[in-house]
């Protein structure tokens, strides 16, 4: 984690746009900037919760504990949502973690890649990145919403470009299950621009 120098305008963002003009000092005078690299914790479960964190750019995995050191993925945050509010009220603790996803690599892709190569490419991070279940599946179960927030896209688009996959047998689809059954159709869409 880095704290960056370079902070909002107090008028840019959508924090500041939407909240009470009242807020606005209380904001400027609490609020830091960081930038946080792939792969680093912005908050621990089970942590004194020390602020909430609005994501300017980028996505953030919001996860829990489960079982045997396996975790559980609640939702993936992106540009304009807000984490780590859940330890506001009573209880000061934070019953989630918030890990950040993104690299500069995925962001290239977002702005290069067709459509289908950024979904093809998320598909393929996903199974490298948690594996696959007993069964064969990519081993986390996303939304097509979160897949779609994910890979940039519209849930329509998402749900037209996943069932093109399947039409091209690079994918199975068993509900939220996902089964890559060609890495190689998967590999050549990644490489279109």
């Amino acid at each position: 984690m880095k704290q960056n120098k370079k902070t909002c305008d107090l008028q840019s963002c959508v924090m500041c746009r939407q909240c009470l003009k009242d807020w606005l000092p209380a904001i400027d005078s609490n609020r830091k900037s960081f930038h946080f690299k792939k792969g680093e914790l912005l908050f621990k479960e089970g942590e004194t919760m020390t602020g909430m964190y609005f994501i300017n750019t980028g996505l953030v995995k919001v996860h829990k504990h489960w079982n045997n050191d396996k975790e559980l993925i609640l939702r993936i945050a992106k540009n304009g949502d807000i984490v780590g509010h859940r330890g506001l009220g009573t209880d000061t603790i934070y019953p989630v973690s918030g890990t950040a996803l993104e690299s500069e690599k995925r962001m290239r892709n977002l702005a290069h890649m067709s459509v289908k190569g950024r979904v093809a490419n998320a598909l393929l991070f996903l199974r490298q990145k948690f594996g696959t279940a007993p069964e064969g599946y990519i081993n986390i179960l996303l939304s097509r919403q979160d897949l779609a927030s994910y890979t940039g896209t519209t849930y329509e688009t998402l749900f037209r470009i996943m069932n093109e996959l399947a039409e091209e047998n690079a994918i199975k689809m068993d509900g939220k299950n996902i089964f890559i059954l060609g890495e190689d159709i998967l590999l050549d869409h990644t490489k279109d621009e």
